[in-house]
């Protein structure tokens, strides 16, 4: 191979490598948000300490669309309150906002059963909506 077929390779090689990994990012990274959900779910009057902090943090990240840093601080929260409902919850949303359904389907059911758990009837209710709100998005019956 002479020296100028060898360039010319390289060349496309590296064109392709570039478009390849636009088309990732545009796909999986931050490229690929599509607002479905723009209200985040408040966190409970009850909750104090680090857990709110982390709380507040998540959805000050999530309301400018900062939704990976929100994921971060929500699991956080979780990580301090296991048993914060609502972190799952804006985790789902958070989710489907980075068109990450299958992940925001999977912590939207967790949070639906969280708050069946507690009796929370028109949370679940909530979560439902959401849930078809997905399921519209993509096209299923």
């Amino acid at each position: 191979m002479d020296t100028a077929a060898a360039i010319a390779f390289l060349t496309l090689l590296v064109v392709a490598l570039a478009g390849a990994s636009i088309l990732t990012w545009a796909y999986v990274g931050a490229g690929s948000l599509s607002i479905l959900f723009w209200e985040v779910i408040p966190a409970p009057a009850s909750l104090l300490g680090e857990a709110l902090t982390h709380f507040q943090q998540g959805i000050s990240a999530y309301r400018v669309q900062r939704y990976r840093q929100a994921i971060e601080e929500f699991n956080q929260a979780r990580q301090v309150m296991p048993t914060l409902i609502e972190a799952t919850h804006n985790i789902g949303l958070a989710f489907a906002n980075l068109r990450q359904d299958d992940r925001a389907t999977e912590q939207l059911l967790k949070a639906a059963d969280g708050y069946l758990e507690r009796g929370d009837r028109s949370s679940v209710g909530l979560v439902r909506l959401h849930l078809s709100a997905l399921r519209n998005r993509k096209g299923a019956p």
